[in-house]
């Protein structure tokens, strides 16, 4: 069986996360905070300023699993929103194909 690969989480203190590629861009993305390497300037323990994240430790799985899943809670209201903003479109359609067609009528 071949050797895990390590990931690595940086977080500041406002709980937002150090982005891959950046030396001092922090977001509150996750997914794009995610290091395959922990970068040279942050010592594997972190400081008083961050906190390191390593994949062997099951809270970085957590964080994974809850920002996944809050994603999809996510598109579920997107996609209950864009139902919902069809169907007042529908009833719109409605009111103005009526109010015509009683406005024929009262001429």
């Amino acid at each position: 069986m071949g050797k895990r690969k390590i990931y690595y989480l940086i977080r500041n203190r406002n709980c937002n996360y150090l982005q891959k590629g950046y030396s001092n861009v922090y977001s509150p993305c996750i997914g794009t905070g995610i290091h395959s390497e922990l970068p040279p300037n942050i010592p594997e323990k972190g400081d008083s300023e961050i906190e390191v994240i390593c994949s062997k430790n099951n809270i970085f799985w957590e964080i994974l699993n809850k920002e996944l899943n809050g994603d999809r809670q996510k598109i579920g209201l997107i996609q209950q929103i864009r139902e919902e903003e069809y169907n007042l479109s529908v009833l719109k359609k409605n009111r103005n194909i009526i109010k015509k067609v009683l406005a024929k009528q009262t001429k």
